[in-house]
C-alpha cells in the first residue's frame, strides 16, 4: 500500500471513528439545552428546601444551590416550576407572600453575588416575603415575568 492510498484509507476510516464521537457529544449537549450545567446545579432536585423542610413540587427544574460560611451560613437557591405549581408552593413557604410588585426587588438580595444563575437584579415583576425565626432567616422572591413559568429565588441565613 502506497502512502497516497494509505492516506485516503485513513482519512475515510477516521471519518467513521469521529462520526460516532461527534454524535455522542452532540446528543449529550442537546439533552442539557446545549449549555454546560453549573457546578451548583442539583440534578435531580431535592424534595424539600434545606433547613426549612418545605416540600417542593415534583415539577421543580433547574435547581441551583450555593452555600457559604461556617459558623454563620448563607444558602442561595434558585429553581423553576410551572406557574400552576407555584400556587401550591405558596402556602408551604415559611412567610406569606406580599402582593405583586414591579421594579427593583426588595427580597432575596445578597451582598456579593458571584453566581451567574442568581439573577435577582434582573427581576421586573415579583412577589416576595421574608421572616426571622430564631437564628434562621429566610427570604423568597418569585419572578413572575413569564406567565407559564415561575423562577423562585431564596436566601436562607443562619447565625
Amino acid at each position: 500500500m502506497s502512502f497516497g492510498s494509505f492516506h485516503i484509507w485513513a482519512r475515510g476510516s477516521l471519518r467513521w471513528v469521529l462520526l460516532p464521537i461527534a454524535l455522542i457529544v452532540l446528543t449529550c449537549s442537546c439533552r442539557r439545552g446545549g449549555v454546560a450545567p453549573s457546578a451548583d446545579q442539583v440534578d435531580p432536585p431535592p424534595r424539600e428546601i434545606p433547613y426549612l423542610r418545605i416540600s417542593l413540587p415534583s415539577s421543580v427544574r433547574n435547581y441551583h444551590a450555593y452555600e457559604k460560611g461556617l459558623r454563620s451560613s448563607l444558602l442561595q437557591l434558585r429553581f423553576e416550576l410551572p406557574a400552576k405549581d407555584a400556587k401550591a408552593l405558596e402556602p408551604r413557604l415559611s412567610c406569606r407572600l406580599g402582593p405583586e410588585q414591579a421594579g427593583p426587588p426588595e427580597y432575596a438580595l445578597v451582598g456579593t453575588n458571584d453566581r451567574s444563575w442568581y439573577q435577582v437584579g434582573q427581576v421586573k415583576k415579583y412577589r416576595g416575603c421574608s421572616n426571622q425565626h430564631g437564628i434562621r432567616s429566610a427570604e423568597f422572591l418569585l419572578d413572575l415575568d413569564d406567565p407559564e413559568r415561575v423562577v423562585v429565588y431564596a436566601v436562607i441565613a443562619s447565625e
